[in-house]
């Protein structure tokens, strides 16, 4: 009787549903609904699919991406029981009459799908397998990141971005960096993450049933094909919401071998551990005299994007400067093997039209095209780096490479005869080119950040930005983010850009998982510097979201950055946000929460015991005794104090390090001594010298107490200098009483 029981459960079922079950989980595959049902035995969520109407087909652009979709009705055809918690389920298109099959396994709250094809080598464009599953949530939210931290979206809301679209995995914009998207119950916790296992030809679609947005597998032909098993995992989760989403993903890229963290990439390439408290820098090499002035007011550590010589490069890493770099290995002009520079029909990408890919523009203000690049094969890109690195970046003395692009660019497959490469390959040759720089010991920047290589890079620049920049406002001729024009209105700015830069529509998702691996700042025509005459909210917003989620950082020299007018404004910048990211370098986020309903008022906590607690509000927020209104913060950790609190109702705001002091206040403030009317700041610049600067105060001169000096500093006797226009320290004079006058200007106390 038991050998007939186990027969017939392992019998094929074309006529009624097939179940497997864990303690979690079961999963049902059921031919007369043609159904296939996910119940959560911890949540009570009761997860269904329907066959009816799945993605079938699609065309494909001459890019190689897909375009307009079409669907079919599928029916299951075939059941069968693999082992205790596996089924194969078969289905077949109605109209083309095509088969699939995907096996269905069970593993603790894990349900993954192992997606086949009839005929693998069959031309193939796309197939949305298993279909998306619903549920019924309170509140719910959907989570990704698309060329970002993270966006937020509620289910149900109709507003721009994200309604209908296609997310292509590792791609450039409308994609996923992280290759998951999460859906959660904003009440409850109760989430389901879908995780594309098999990445590199896979998409995922958002589209809404019932007025609810939800997320389904879609793979994409390879060179025509479907070429090999496609594999989804979709993972449940009892409670916690996207931080166990992140904790999850995490552990499953620790087991990858993925997750290099930014203290063992220092032990292999010491200039790593000098991204510690350093912001990136954009200048030009005429800039000398800007910098010096510079680092005399606070920037005495940066990651410094300079076209310098030789020699001042020695002297800048010498000072503790990270000199970079810049590198691109797609983009090419006709001409010898070089720095942008290939034979394009030799060496370039060739679509599947036979045409030769084009690349990145260069325009007018007019938007009139200037130059047309061509991009190069990824076959070529090792041998372009062997070909120029040595002069480019060793014998210039340079200690990081910004490698641009390369990690933002979708995986490609190249059709060019000579060099014919899917995606899989595309991404071999893209990680050879970075591991070369790597042998090299340099730091390593990248552009957007795909996380196909965050064991390979130090830090990538947009991630915080996301791809709304992108779209226009309504003055298309105003504020270009990747030309690097500057807003010249608030017309300038998408209803998507504004609505996805909001504090309540986004979490730090990628922070979560790679806060100690790989630093994270904003694109380089997106950063905060750019906005304070035009939108200087959105100016403070950034400053608060860096802050939050102990992110670095980006300022440009005088050549983008109006420094002359503006330059409290980006100091503020740095002085809020330059300390809070050197007390989280290298160190993993733990958590991050919405303290209020309203979403407004957040928290983020470190593994190092730091926190951080922004109101985006407009009411004041109450937290351990400090009133934080509007923008006010409180930010704790091993060495920083950080608040911007109401104090008798005027608004305050300090920062406190060993090394740093920094207050603005109407008044001084009794429990810190060297506050004063205005805005002081106190910084040390090496062994034997800290740095005052008094520009800010409120009055044409200010006494400070000899005995908080020395205690912050750390010396019971020093010497007070001032600068010269050059800002060459002059001649020093001693410190004699209990209080010591400065003027409104900018003071080194040395030995």
């Amino acid at each position: 009787m038991k050998f007939l029981l186990y027969a017939l459960l392992l019998a094929p079922s074309v006529l009624f549903g097939q179940i497997i079950q864990n303690e979690s989980l079961s999963f049902e595959a059921d031919s007369t609904s043609n159904t296939l049902v996910i119940r959560d035995a911890r949540t009570n969520h009761t997860w269904t699919a329907d066959l009816a109407n799945c993605l079938s087909d699609a065309d494909i652009t001459k890019w190689g991406t897909l375009g307009q979709t079409s669907f079919d009705a599928f029916s299951i055809t075939e059941i069968t029981q693999r082992a205790e918690h596996q089924l194969k389920v078969t289905v077949k298109e109605a109209r083309t009459g095509k088969g699939h099959s995907m096996i269905v396994t069970l593993d603790g709250p894990n349900v993954s799908f192992e997606v086949f094809t009839d005929d693998v080598g069959a031309p193939f464009a796309a197939l949305g397998l298993p279909p998306m599953f619903t549920t019924n949530m309170k509140a719910g939210y959907l989570t990704f990141c698309d060329r970002s931290s993270g966006v937020l979206k509620k289910q149900d809301d109709t507003g721009v971005g994200y309604n209908e679209a296609l997310l292509t995995v590792y791609g450039n914009t409308n994609c996923l960096n992280i290759p998951l998207v999460g859906v959660f119950d904003q009440t409850t916790g109760d989430a389901m993450m879908l995780q594309i296992e098999s990445p590199l030809d896979a998409n995922v679609r958002l589209s809404r049933k019932d007025g609810l947005i939800w997320p389904e597998p879609v793979w994409q032909c390879s060179m025509g094909t479907f070429a090999y098993p496609r594999r989804v995992t979709y993972r449940f989760i009892d409670k916690g919401g996207y931080v166990k989403m992140a904790t999850l993903y995490r552990e499953y890229q620790q087991k990858r071998g993925m997750l290099k963290t930014l203290e063992e990439k220092a032990r292999d390439r010491p200039a790593v551990k000098r991204m510690e408290g350093a912001p990136i820098l954009w200048a030009e090499a005429s800039d000398a005299a800007f910098l010096k002035k510079l680092r005399n007011v606070g920037f005495t550590h940066a990651i410094l994007a300079i076209e310098s010589s030789p020699a001042e490069n020695r002297k800048w890493s010498e000072l503790g400067y990270i000199p970079l770099g810049y590198d691109s290995y797609g983009d090419i002009s006709e001409g010898p093997l070089g720095f942008q520079s290939d034979s394009i029909q030799e060496n370039g990408h060739m679509l599947p039209t036979g045409e030769m890919m084009t690349g990145w523009t260069t325009t007018d203000p007019s938007g009139r095209v200037i130059k047309q690049y061509y991009l190069r094969s990824s076959s070529k890109y090792l041998d372009a780096a062997m070909a120029y690195s040595q002069t480019r970046i060793s014998e210039a003395n340079r200690s990081g490479n910004f490698i641009d692009v390369m990690m933002a660019m979708t995986l490609m497959e190249d059709y060019h005869p000579k060099h014919t490469s899917d995606r899989k390959t595309d991404l071999k040759y893209r990680r050879e080119v970075f591991q070369y720089y790597l042998q090299k010991g340099l730091v390593i920047g990248t552009e957007h950040g795909n996380d196909w290589g965050v064991d390979l890079v130090d830090y990538t620049e947009g991630g915080l930005s996301g791809p709304n920049w992108w779209i226009p406002g309504t003055n298309t001729s105003g504020w270009n983010a990747g030309h690097l024009r500057a807003p010249v209105s608030r017309a300038d700015f998408s209803p998507e850009y504004l609505k996805y830069g909001l504090p309540t529509q986004r979490i730090p998702f990628w922070e979560l998982v790679y806060h100690d691996c790989v630093a994270t700042t904003w694109y380089w025509g997106d950063s905060a510097g750019w906005f304070g005459k035009v939108a200087p909210e959105i100016k403070t917003l950034k400053d608060l979201v860096t802050l939050l989620y102990g992110d670095m950082p980006l300022f440009w020299s005088e050549v983008k950055f109006d420094w002359k007018n503006d330059s409290a404004e980006h100091l503020e910048t740095f002085y809020l946000t330059v300390p809070s990211m050197r007390d989280k370098f290298g160190v993993q986020m733990t958590a991050h929460e919405f303290v209020t309903d309203d979403l407004q008022v957040q928290r983020t906590t470190f593994a190092n015991g730091s926190e951080t607690v922004v109101n985006f509000g407009e009411k004041t927020f109450e937290y351990k005794g400090e009133q934080l209104p509007k923008n006010g913060f409180y930010c704790s950790g091993p060495n920083l104090q950080q608040r911007r609190v109401l104090r008798d109702g005027q608004l305050v705001t300090w920062v406190k390090t060993d090394q740093f002091f920094y207050c603005d206040s109407p008044a001084p403030i009794d429990e810190l001594p060297l506050s004063i009317s205005g805005r002081i700041v106190l910084f040390k610049m090496d062994d034997t010298q800290w740095n005052l600067v008094l520009t800010g105060a409120a009055g044409d001169t200010v006494e400070l107490p000899d005995a908080a000096l020395a205690s912050q500093i750390g010396k019971t006797k020093y010497r007070v200098c001032g600068f010269d226009d050059e800002w060459n320290t002059t001649e020093p004079r001693a410190v004699d009483g209990m209080v010591v006058t400065f003027g409104n200007k900018v003071y080194a106390l040395t030995d």
